[in-house]
């Protein structure tokens, strides 16, 4: 059987998006692990400091490569990965499934938390890049 050339653009998209996340996960790995207090603290130091700092500088490629996935991931007019709700795309979806990208974003979101950072901090502004990536990952989900 012939690959369709759409076929195997979209194959090398997915591969091209997973080298994205797997640098990001491999980049917040090597911050080493610390436990976090219930209070964010007002000055930033440690593993949380490096996350958020690995976070900021590797937001726009994580960002625009789920982006890229999500809108993939359904048939819509809608450019927007953040709105877009779509009929499925079994092709894309399939291909995630099988590359293995649900478990990396799985772990890409699971990461900041072992990292010194607390869910509870949310709130606070120094980790929207932390908690975009979290929603934008969680759309792709």
């Amino acid at each position: 059987m012939r690959l369709r050339h759409v076929a195997l653009q979209a194959v090398d998209k997915v591969r091209r998006g997973m080298f994205v996340l797997s640098d990001y996960v491999s980049c917040l790995s090597a911050v080493p692990d610390q436990p976090s207090d219930a209070k964010p603290p007002s000055e930033l130091d440690g593993s949380a400091k490096k996350t958020v700092a690995v976070t900021r500088e590797c937001r726009d490629a994580v960002m625009w490569t789920l982006g890229e996935m999500c809108v993939a991931c359904s048939h819509d007019d809608d450019p927007n990965p953040d709105t877009r709700q779509g009929t499925p795309n079994k092709l894309s979806q399939k291909l995630l499934r099988e590359l293995g990208a649900i478990d990396l974003v799985m772990t890409m979101v699971d990461l900041p938390y072992k990292k010194g950072i607390n869910l509870q901090w949310m709130g606070d502004s120094r980790f929207k890049d932390v908690r975009d990536i979290g929603k934008r990952a969680y759309a792709l989900m």
